[in-house]
């Protein structure tokens, strides 16, 4: 219906795409990776966006909240729904950028009580056991940042000038979901090193 390439359609059928942004005559194909924290583990995801001047289509796969407050706050601000489908992406973006933080929160979490159990001579953990608790913790800072930082090109894409007349006047909007991004991963850079000095 969407006259689609035969691309986007087996990325859509297949999923399991790193964060990235395609561009097509006419529209746009990005894929944005989702992150939910499930118990003591973080379960991934991923939404395909579809964006053309006048429609945007999302689809997730995997872990993730749906996108009712998306809604809502689009409906919520009719001026700047005027600029568009734009606007929309610029919605969709943001909040799952934003749904990053609580797991940045509880990875630090995670690390603080380790690190406690660290300078802590009465432990109830053994050092082998705190040892082995910091490499796994370690390893899910890897993962997430994994996930998390190929975004950062996306969003570079998104207010650099580069990209569609559908996003003009939206720059700033970008920009925003990129410095929100950038702090995310410069805190699991620091995460990361932290864990590496506490080993």
């Amino acid at each position: 219906t969407l006259g689609l390439h035969d691309l986007v359609m087996e990325d859509a059928a297949m999923g399991g795409q790193m964060a990235k942004l395609e561009e097509y005559s006419n529209y746009l194909f990005i894929v944005c990776p989702q992150a939910k924290k499930l118990g003591n583990s973080i379960e991934y995801g991923e939404v395909g966006i579809i964006v053309n001047p006048k429609q945007i289509v999302t689809f997730r796969k995997g872990a993730g909240d749906g996108f009712t407050s998306v809604r809502e706050r689009v409906k919520s601000e009719p001026q700047l729904l005027k600029l568009g489908s734009g606007f929309v992406l610029y919605t969709l973006l943001d909040t799952m950028v934003d749904r990053y933080f609580p797991i940045v929160k509880f990875l630090e979490r995670e690390f603080q009580a380790l690190e406690e159990s660290v300078f802590e001579p009465e432990s109830i953990q053994s050092s082998d056991t705190v040892t082995k608790n910091l490499y796994h913790l370690r390893r899910e800072v890897v993962k997430f940042r994994g996930v998390v930082e190929p975004l950062l090109e996306v969003t570079i894409k998104l207010f650099g000038g580069r990209v569609a007349s559908v996003f003009e006047g939206l720059g700033d909007y970008f920009r925003d979901v990129h410095d929100h991004l950038t702090r995310i991963v410069a805190r699991l850079d620091a995460l990361y090193d932290a864990i590496g000095s506490a080993v």
